[in-house]
C-alpha cells in the first residue's frame, strides 16, 4: 500500500522533499538489511494503519514477522514515530514500522537552547526541552525521545531550534539535476548540491538513536538487540513536564559495563 501520494511523477517528488513509496519496499529493505547483517536498521519514515481494517492488520502482521526476524538476526531497529501531531493511545491506530514487533521507536524532543515558540518572528531563548509540537506520541509507542528540533529557526550559524544534519553535495564534478548523463547527479532536494542543512522532524530524532546503537555495539558486540534497548532505556533522562518521554543520554549509556 502507498506510505503516501503526493501527486506529479517521482523525479518531482524526490527534488521537492517530498519522496514517497510502498510499505512493500519498507519489507523489502529490512529484508536486505538482514541478509547484509546490519547491527542496526534506521527507519525514518512510516504510515499511520488502521487495526480495524483487513489491511492495516494485514500489514501490521507482514511487518511484525520482518521486524521479528532482523531482531532474531542481532538487528537493532529504530523507526520515527511520525510527525502528525497525533496521540497514538487509541489502539485502532498504529504507526508502522516504529510500533512493529522489536522496533525502538523515536519521538521528537526540542532544542534546550532554543526553547520552542511556533509564533510569527520568534527568537531563541533557552528553556526547559519539550515534546516537539509535530511529533505523535502516546503510551503504546514505548517511546525514548531525542532532539528532532521545532521553531524558531536560527541563521545557518547561529543557535536554532531545527536540527543540523548532512544532506548531499552530489556526485563529485557534477551540477545539479536528473542524472540522464555524467554531468548531473540529484543533490539536496530542491536545495540543489547541500552538504549540510537544517530540518526538524522525528525523522531527524531517529537518526541519533541509530547512532547511539552504534556506539554500543560498537562498545559491546557481545550486547544482543534486547539488551542495547535496554541500555538505552536505563540510562535514558526522567520524563518531566514538558518532555513527557524518556530521553536519550548516550553518555550514560555507554558507561553501562
Amino acid at each position: 500500500m502507498p506510505m503516501a501520494i503526493l501527486g506529479g511523477n517521482d523525479t518531482a517528488r524526490c527534488t521537492a522533499g517530498e519522496s514517497s513509496g510502498l510499505l512493500s519496499w519498507v519489507i523489502q529493505g529490512i529484508e536486505d538489511a538482514i541478509a547484509n547483517h546490519a547491527d542496526v536498521i534506521s527507519m525514518s519514515l512510516g504510515a499511520t494503519v488502521d487495526l480495524s481494517t483487513g489491511d492495516g492488520a494485514g500489514v501490521k502482521a507482514a511487518f511484525d514477522r520482518v521486524t521479528y526476524a532482523a531482531t532474531q538476526a542481532g538487528a537493532v531497529l529504530v523507526a520515527a514515530a511520525g510527525n502528525d501531531g497525533y496521540n497514538l493511545a487509541n489502539p485502532r491506530y498504529i504507526e508502522i514500522p516504529a510500533q512493529s514487533r522489536g522496533v525502538l521507536a523515536i519521538v521528537a524532543s526540542t532544542n534546550p537552547d532554543c526553547m520552542e515558540n511556533t509564533g510569527s518572528g520568534a527568537a531563541c531563548v533557552p528553556g526547559p526541552p519539550s515534546l516537539a509540537y509535530y511529533s505523535n506520541y502516546g503510551a503504546p509507542l514505548n517511546a525514548l525521545a531525542a532532539p528532532g528540533g521545532s521553531y524558531p529557526l536560527g541563521a545557518d550559524m547561529a543557535v536554532s531550534g531545527w536540527v543540523r544534519g548532512a544532506c548531499s553535495s552530489g556526485l563529485p564534478n557534477t551540477t545539479d539535476g536528473l542524472p540522464t548523463d555524467s554531468a548531473h547527479s540529484f543533490g539536496c532536494f530542491d536545495l540543489g548540491h547541500t552538504p549540510y542543512v537544517q530540518a526538524i522532524g522525528t525523522s531527524a530524532s531517529a537518526p541519533l538513536i541509530a547512532g547511539a546503537v552504534a556506539l554500543l555495539r560498537s562498545a559491546h558486540p557481545d550486547w544482543d538487540p534486547t539488551k542495547v534497548i535496554n541500555a538505552l532505556r536505563t540510562t535514558a533522562s526522567a520524563p518531566t513536564a514538558t518532555l513527557p518521554v524518556p530521553q536519550i543520554d548516550t553518555a550514560k549509556a555507554l558507561t553501562q559495563p
